[in-house]
């Protein structure tokens, strides 16, 4: 079982890593400008994200799918609790520009364009659901802790965005629904379902042209950026793997917790440190180098955790 079980993850990654790398390509043929992966973005999370929230949604009312949903908000705050107080020790006496963004790249995973086309492909609808809660605390914590940790400044917290956003509406959209039992006719499930389909390549595709433009060498020249990959990918997930493994979770709900808090760092630490005027240079190789590594780490990670989830 535990050998099948990595087989499978390490087929789903090799999949999802293979469509980085045709993203990859088609940004350095140029048959992708900056304009498209622009409109790619927005397509994705406009659309295509919130569909595979609806369609996650859409599952048979079970008591066991709402102790999911409360042990994952639990799992979520406690992660990036975890990754903030981490952060603040690790990057504390760095320059103030260098320790804001390496504190935000810890904190913040790159949960929806990473962590959700994995959910869904190793655990369903179900995992996708349970992934949906952390990204509505991402959300709402990086548009507050995030943009207070960035600025210094109170006042430039957004606490519309935090609130209503892509992700958060589709919640509030599929929620109701979930726990009325009210399934969508057939033709608008189904247009949902499309759409939904298109999340994992769509993501993968992003994400292999947003690194095709770095170059390669310069990753590897901040010795502190190699540090925050190592907080976010092993030693986050690996306190919150510690923690949950004392509650015996079932697998699907241990794994959905895990995988977002695995997964490197987000792009959003590009995006809101040109928003805010910080140093968007080192954001970008934060981002590159943790999704490099994390090619070998989410795997083994995920493999580690479904051993200890035997005993």
């Amino acid at each position: 079982m535990l050998m099948d079980n990595a087989v499978l993850v390490v087929t789903q990654a090799l999949i999802l890593f293979i469509l980085i790398g045709v993203g990859f390509l088609v940004r350095k043929v140029r048959m992708m400008d900056d304009t498209g992966l622009q409109q790619m973005n927005t397509l994705l999370l406009v659309i295509v994200n919130p569909c595979l929230i609806i369609q996650s949604f859409q599952n048979s009312f079970d008591r066991g799918l709402i102790h999911g949903i409360v042990v994952a908000l639990l799992a979520a705050l406690v992660t990036h609790g975890v990754g903030a107080v981490l952060a603040r020790l690790v990057f504390r006496r760095l320059p103030q520009a260098q320790s804001r963004i390496l504190q935000f790249s810890t904190i913040f995973s790159n949960c929806a364009f990473m962590g959700v086309p994995l959910l869904n492909a190793l655990l369903g609808s179900e995992g996708v659901l349970y992934g949906s809660v952390y990204i509505a605390v991402y959300n709402a914590l990086s548009w507050t802790y995030g943009v207070i940790l960035l600025t210094g400044n109170h006042r430039e917290m957004n606490i519309r965005k935090a609130l209503i956003n892509p992700g958060t509406v589709a919640i509030f959209i599929a929620l109701p629904l979930f726990l009325l039992q009210i399934r969508l006719p057939v033709v608008p499930l189904t247009i949902i379902d499309y759409l939904a389909a298109l999340n994992a390549p769509l993501a993968m595709i992003i994400i292999g042209a947003q690194m095709a433009v770095i170059p390669f060498l310069s990753l590897f020249r901040h010795k502190a950026v190699y540090i925050s990959a190592f907080l976010r990918l092993l030693l986050i997930p690996g306190v919150m793997l510690f923690l949950l493994s004392f509650f015996r979770l079932d697998r699907t709900v241990l794994l959905a917790c895990l995988i977002p808090a695995m997964a490197p760092t987000g792009i959003v630490s590009t995006l809101f440190a040109i928003r805010y005027k910080q140093d968007a240079a080192l954001a970008t190789r934060s981002v590159a180098l943790s999704t490099l590594f994390s090619i070998v780490t989410m795997p083994l990670m995920i493999v580690f955790a479904d051993w200890i989830n035997r005993f």
